[in-house]
């Protein structure tokens, strides 16, 4: 299931480098590494820096599991509502043909 991630305390925080001591927040969860990459552009294009990281098992046995999205947690607020946005307007997208040929 598509969605990001809940506020809960502790959710989703790491350190993204032992000599950074800002903590990364997840903030969104999919099933789909397509959608986590669109996800991963919108943020990348407003300025939030993103990583992905995954939950997903060993490839070649069982390849399921999530593709996560982690921000710094003083971006996590503006990330999630980025992401809110973007659900709740998704763009249209109309198929492109080439109607010159027969």
């Amino acid at each position: 299931m598509d969605s990001p991630s809940s506020d809960r305390p502790g959710a989703g925080q790491s350190s993204p480098n032992p000599g950074d001591d800002r903590a990364l927040v997840e903030v969104y969860s999919t099933e789909s590494e397509s959608e986590a990459m669109v996800i991963q552009g919108l943020l990348d294009s407003a300025g939030i820096e993103t990583i992905m990281t995954s939950d997903i098992g060993a490839k070649d046995v069982l390849p399921i599991g999530s593709t996560i999205l982690k921000v710094a947690a003083d971006n996590a607020d503006e990330a999630r509502r980025i992401i809110e946005d973007y659900h709740s307007n998704p763009p249209d997208i109309e198929m492109i043909t080439d109607d010159s040929e027969p």
